[in-house]
């Protein structure tokens, strides 16, 4: 059911370095530099949560403690959230999550605004 995703992906987990791709590309398309581009390096997993039946904590792990982003998102397609960019400039970001048919996952829907504007 589309609810099965409550059940698999709450959990730690951790960034499989030998099998991920470089961030590089990404933070050439938003123009990230300095200690910033140097913290991606640092990410080490993420962390997932289900609370209050379908309210999705969703945090990006890091070595550095500070370098901790979370955003929350109710599961139902239409609950827009909304919370601080993740590359810590000005402005936020508004977005949705979905559960995928036959509940094997969640695809979230994040846009944020100008300075350099994007949507994933």
């Amino acid at each position: 059911t589309s609810e099965d995703w409550r059940a698999s992906l709450p959990g730690t987990w951790r960034k499989d370095r030998a099998a991920s791709e470089s961030m590089d590309l990404a933070c050439d398309a938003i123009k990230l530099n300095g200690l910033l581009r140097r913290a991606t390096v640092l990410i080490n997993g993420l962390e997932l949560e289900v609370r209050d039946n379908n309210v999705l904590r969703f945090s990006v792990t890091s070595v550095i403690p500070f370098y901790k982003v979370t955003e929350w998102y109710t599961v139902d397609g239409v609950t827009v959230s909304r919370g601080n960019r993740r590359d810590m400039r000005r402005g936020g970001y508004t977005g949705t999550a979905t559960a995928r048919r036959g509940g094997d996952g969640v695809d979230l829907r994040v846009k944020w605004g100008d300075p350099h504007g994007g949507e994933v």
